[in-house]
């Protein structure tokens, strides 16, 4: 009996899409596995998305991505369970791009960790983009994340529009 409980749970869990972790209609990123993006890391191109669907500010990222993604280049990875392992495919990655943000000015010390959302900009393998999170005043008041306002909507599509021309 117990086995097909957890079964049927698998199952269940299984059957989580993107479009659905997300409420996107037409889904316009494709999801892709732990092993596509260590390749897209070695010598790949593409704009990779680091969420999860718990996450409160992935929740408004993904839609907006989405909307201005097109499947050729805009790359999903469900990041929680790797990073919460601590893989090596991970730390692999996690160095990627904590190698950008520090040669680019970024604090290393707020980055002991992938954060999501990030989008990466990645072309021939090299990193030439990234961009963390929503906006720097996209935050929780009284523990609530308030949904964001039309100019910080605007300002997220803009920070995703010059990741995305970072490989064109």
């Amino acid at each position: 009996m117990k086995k097909y409980i957890i079964l049927i749970v698998l199952f269940l869990v299984g059957c989580s899409t993107l479009s659905d972790d997300y409420n996107i209609a037409e889904l316009k990123i494709r999801q892709i596995s732990e092993k596509e993006v260590v390749e897209y890391f070695d010598d790949g191109t593409g704009i990779i998305i680091f969420a999860f669907p718990e996450s409160e500010w992935c929740q408004q990222f993904m839609p907006l991505a989405n909307d201005l993604g097109d499947s050729t280049t805009l790359y999903y990875f469900n990041v929680e369970s790797i990073r919460e392992r601590n893989t090596e495919s991970y730390q692999s990655i996690y160095k990627e791009i904590k190698d950008f943000l520090s040669s680019n000015g970024y604090d290393p010390l707020l980055y002991e960790k992938i954060w999501v959302p990030t989008i990466v900009a990645v072309k021939n393998g090299e990193v030439l983009g990234v961009h963390v999170g929503t906006t720097d005043d996209h935050v929780k008041v009284s523990g609530v994340l308030p949904s964001l306002t039309d100019s910080q909507e605007t300002e997220v599509k803009m920070d995703i529009i010059r990741i995305i021309n970072k490989i064109k």
